[in-house]
């Protein structure tokens, strides 16, 4: 088999088991958090603010690189500790602690392996995906990551559902933990298997990043739409960490139902993957990227009409469509406008930039939640808050392309 060709089967199937633990382990924190006893505007806390903590250790991988020697070294240590997070949360599963700040240590842990994973191996792809396969791959890649999100939501949904011990994992939540656990150690196994280069000279110091940034800065698109996600991401998670909070204490669904809940958004994301590729051949990553922006932007508004679980199966299939849409054209408005050289600087401090307005919108939604001390009308508050903002972030951003376009026509003429 050719090496090349096997490396990209490789990454098919480290997404996959990347996925499963992300929807056994990552998509139950929430669940996880409420159940020890920490508060609703809290537990939204939990889900981001440890962020912040990933986007900084990041950045040093530049120099972690340099000192393991190659790409493929640094990317399956970092997931190996990423792997290795799931193991405090699996003890405190048994032995559960009243200090959180151990339980916002260990997803900052976690967060933190993850995130010094993401720049570089985004580089890695460019070395390794042509760029005529870019979009077929990913849209293909996407798919697996859906599939697997699903079946890790499901194994997980159904470890809570059954409360069954196995062996001596007695604690529902240590069953779903350990899932997560032994994907991630498949997915890290996935990626040691494929094709390594060394530490290039494409691999700057954090230094020679900032001037590489600087150069880069001043290519007005590319800075417009920086502009255009950072404020996008503090839009989207001024109500996005307060949903899974919303379903499990306001709107009382259980387990399951969260479950189903979640996998309507995921198979949506799901069946939308092949239409992907072919809509953004068709018209573009940008269009496609503004209109599906644009489509996510007053979803939230439609948890106020909430009357069964319906309704929400419904709401999360449309999420999930808009939502497949978006993220890729993300990846491929990264991967094919940014060169192989600049990849690791720009997606190193978009990373920090984007955890930052992350923090930002959950401290405003948290904020409002814990004045209204979680009550429905709090919820509501941030819902309405979310989508308002959301979409005229976008409908600003699509109306200064258009100024953009009639200034460069009046000159050309």
């Amino acid at each position: 088999m050719n090496v090349h060709k096997a490396s990209l089967r490789f990454s098919i199937l480290d997404a996959f088991f990347f996925s499963v633990m992300v929807g056994a382990g990552e998509t139950y924190l929430p669940a996880y958090a409420l159940s020890t006893g920490m508060s609703e505007w809290l537990t939204g806390y939990f889900a981001t603010v440890p962020l912040i903590a990933g986007a900084l250790i990041q950045m040093i991988s530049p120099l972690g690189i340099s000192l393991v020697g190659s790409v493929r070294r640094w990317v399956v240590g970092a997931s190996a500790l990423q792997a290795m997070a799931f193991l405090p949360l699996i003890y405190f599963s048994f032995q559960p602690t009243d200090n959180f700040l151990w339980l916002f240590a260990t997803v900052a842990v976690y967060w933190g392996a993850g995130f010094a994973v993401l720049p570089t191996w985004n580089y890695w792809m460019g070395y390794l995906v042509p760029g005529h396969m870019a979009t077929d791959f990913f849209a293909r890649r996407q798919r697996a990551l859906q599939v697997g999100v699903v079946l890790g939501l499901l194994s997980g949904g159904i470890a809570l559902r059954l409360q069954a011990p196995v062996g001596p994992f007695t604690s529902a939540f240590s069953i779903v933990f350990l899932i997560a656990f032994l994907a991630r150690v498949a997915s890290t196994y996935a990626l040691w298997l494929k094709q390594d280069f060394g530490a290039s000279k494409g691999l700057e110091s954090i230094r020679q990043e900032i001037r590489q940034l600087k150069t880069l800065w001043k290519i007005s698109d590319l800075k417009s739409f920086f502009y255009l996600l950072f404020v996008f991401y503090i839009a989207l998670y001024i109500s996005g960490p307060f949903v899974a909070p919303y379903f499990l204490e306001r709107l009382q669904i259980s387990y399951e139902e969260f479950m189903w809940a979640q996998g309507a958004f995921f198979m949506a994301k799901i069946l939308m993957m092949p239409w992907a590729a072919r809509i953004v051949n068709r018209f573009g990553e940008r269009k496609v990227f503004l209109i599906a922006a644009l489509g996510i932007s007053p979803l939230p508004a439609g948890w106020l009409l909430f009357n069964d679980m319906w309704f929400v199966v419904s709401l999360q299939i449309v999420s999930g469509i808009f939502w497949g849409l978006f993220e890729v054209c993300l990846v491929l408005l990264f991967f094919n406008r940014i060169q192989l050289k600049d990849k690791i600087p720009m997606l190193t401090w978009f990373n920090l930039v984007s955890a930052i307005a992350m923090i930002i919108g959950s401290l405003v939604g948290g904020q409002i939640l814990a004045q209204y001390q979680a009550s429905r009308d709090g919820y509501h508050l941030i819902f309405v808050l979310a989508a308002i903002s959301r979409t005229l972030v976008v409908l600003v951003y699509i109306g200064s392309i258009w100024r953009l376009r009639r200034q460069r026509l009046a000159r050309a003429r």
